[in-house]
């Protein structure tokens, strides 16, 4: 039995992949986001021959220079696992642009789990970097984010829609 949709941002990355095969052995369905490159055709094998892969995971094409393009990959889900991350190594857009890059995408990823009213909690990785920078955003007071810095336990953890609404009246 299905126990709901996901999404998974960054699905080709180490992680990603391993969080994909572990909700489809328990019954989740996926969505989950790729960033397609323009020279050449992205091999997603490895994801698509997962089993269960075939009824429950859906690719998007999503990009982090695009912040709202993470948006139809959220709908209807009832969670979120952020792991697509920036992957300028070589550090051609510097620092700064590289670090408000992140922040804006993750604060438009979070604002389309609030707009889509159905994700109810939200999952996180990143450097321990990001949330400092997080903090003066009007959504930290929505989700009330606790951070850690160890992989295991990355998490933030957002309040139902509802309760939030409610409040809000």
């Amino acid at each position: 039995m299905e126990k709901g949709v996901v999404c998974v941002t960054g699905g080709t990355g180490y992680v990603a992949s391993w969080l994909i095969m572990r909700l489809l052995q328990q019954g989740y369905a996926v969505n989950t986001t790729v960033r397609s490159h323009p020279d050449k055709k992205k091999d997603v094998s490895y994801l698509t021959n997962l089993p269960g892969a075939s009824e429950r995971l859906r690719i998007f094409n999503a990009d982090l220079n695009i912040p709202e393009s993470f948006n139809e990959s959220i709908q209807g889900c009832i969670g979120v696992f952020h792991t697509a991350h920036n992957t300028d190594f070589e550090g051609k857009d510097g620092e700064e642009t590289n670090t408000k890059r992140s922040i804006d995408a993750t604060i438009s990823i979070l604002q389309a789990c609030v707009d889509s009213k159905t994700v109810k909690r939200v999952v996180y990785t990143a450097s321990s970097a990001l949330p400092e920078a997080l903090k003066e955003t009007p959504l930290n007071n929505y989700f009330g984010f606790l951070f850690r810095s160890n992989i295991h336990s990355f998490s933030s953890k957002c309040n139902h829609i509802n309760e939030t609404s409610q409040q809000a009246s």
